[in-house]
């Protein structure tokens, strides 16, 4: 026999605006039953719960408006029309709307990256973190951060991020069997093997010689066809500039 459904199940099965009314018709009932309970109290608890649904209905306007712009976004880019997009981007970036923010905020970030403007592009990759950690947005805004640390010449702090990009996402294991049966992991971001180029770099600015040929080679035996793979074949050749 199937278990008789509370009226806290038959509820939660209803829709948000429906959930939120009879919570406060709860509340009232509560209170004829209660009349001791102070009302101050009460009247705390609805307010809040009001908050609630207002917040709600306007973080889903946002994510409305969000959308659309990054439409606008995405057809601007298509056209190559970058500084068009900025404006779109900023805007949504700046709202609170999730998913769409991070989305924003990271292609925003590259874009100020590829002016040079570190500072205004570290800012929106943090941005990016803070609302989303799906690995494409994440690793993005990682391996960005990391390019402003090295624009500091705060290179331990880029190693890290490099690091944890690679630690957190990378998955090939360059065994050539498993990779000729086509049972080779595969990566869940496309451009690690760039950021192994970049942490070729930071330990060669280091003076980590050994350190950057252990990663070269390792680079080259991870993704061998790649250009990155070249560029650390050539780094072994030429060996460190420092």
């Amino acid at each position: 026999m199937a278990d008789k459904q509370t009226n806290e199940n038959l509820a939660s099965g209803l829709p948000f605006e429906e959930r939120a009314a009879e919570a406060v018709r709860r509340g009232q009932d509560f209170l004829r039953r209660n009349q001791t309970v102070a009302y101050s109290v009460l009247g705390l608890l609805l307010a809040g719960l009001a908050l609630w649904v207002i917040r709600a209905n306007m973080i889903s306007s946002a994510r409305e408006k969000a959308r659309a712009d990054m439409g606008q976004v995405y057809m601007l880019l298509s056209r190559n029309q970058v500084d068009s997009a900025v404006p779109y981007l900023e805007k949504v970036a700046a709202s609170n709307a999730d998913i769409e923010t991070a989305k924003a905020a990271v292609i925003l970030a590259d874009i100020e990256l590829s002016k040079g403007q570190f500072d205004k592009a570290e800012k929106n990759y943090r941005i990016a973190r803070s609302k989303s950690s799906l690995p494409l947005i994440e690793g993005a805004a990682l391996r960005g951060l990391a390019v402003c640390a090295i624009d500091r010449k705060d290179y331990k702090t880029a190693e890290n991020l490099l690091s944890q990009v690679l630690s957190k996402y990378q998955r090939v294991t360059g065994d050539p069997k498993a990779r000729g049966l086509g049972n080779e992991p595969k990566d869940q971001l496309p451009f690690l093997s760039q950021v192994m180029l970049q942490q070729i770099l930071v330990r060669d600015a280091q003076g980590d010689a050994n350190g950057a040929r252990g990663i070269a080679e390792k680079l080259i035996k991870l993704y061998p066809e790649s250009e990155d793979a070249q560029e650390a074949r050539r780094f072994l050749v030429v060996g460190s500039a420092g």
